[in-house]
């Protein structure tokens, strides 16, 4: 496990805590206040592309057989990526999250090595509760569209069915 030495040169091991569904609702709120921020378009289209993304294999057997496998990775690398975003966009909102997770104090933190925050994310995308989040909210995401383009589809017309 990775560990860090503080001022005082003691060594605080740097491991996040288990998961918790408040730690699901603040990441949530943090996501939704960046796509708030961002005020455009390009959180949306860093998910998309990561999950429309094909298979890197030409061959269709092995894509169609590493096609989960494919796609899990590429909601990992969204969930990076987002938590990167978060960290740089929403520093503090994101600081006081980690701090939580790593149960020690702003001053303490502060302390830290400067790679804290990369292990923290690091960890954060290792773990199956956080991998579950995004590859839930990624289905969540596709639905959404898929609702989307049949609404956009019959606003046209005159009667909207809702199948």
């Amino acid at each position: 496990m990775e560990t860090a030495t503080t001022d005082t040169t003691k060594k605080k091991e740097i491991k996040i805590r288990k998961l918790k569904v408040s730690d699901r609702k603040r990441l949530s709120a943090l996501i939704k206040t960046l796509a708030e921020t961002a005020k455009d378009e390009s959180l949306l289209n860093v998910i998309s592309s990561a999950l429309s993304a094909p298979p890197a294999s030409s061959n269709y057997a092995e894509a169609k057989d590493g096609k989960e496998e494919k796609k899990e990775e590429s909601i990992i690398l969204v969930g990076i990526r987002m938590l990167q975003s978060l960290l740089s966009i929403l520093e503090d909102e994101t600081q006081q999250w980690f701090m939580d997770l790593i149960d020690v104090s702003e001053e303490e933190f502060l302390s830290l090595p400067i790679d804290t925050e990369m292990l923290i994310i690091e960890q954060l995308v290792e773990s199956e509760e956080a991998k579950s989040f995004f590859i839930i909210a990624s289905r969540l995401y596709n639905k959404i569209n898929v609702l989307q383009t049949k609404f956009t589809a019959k606003k046209g017309k005159s009667d909207i069915e809702i199948d």
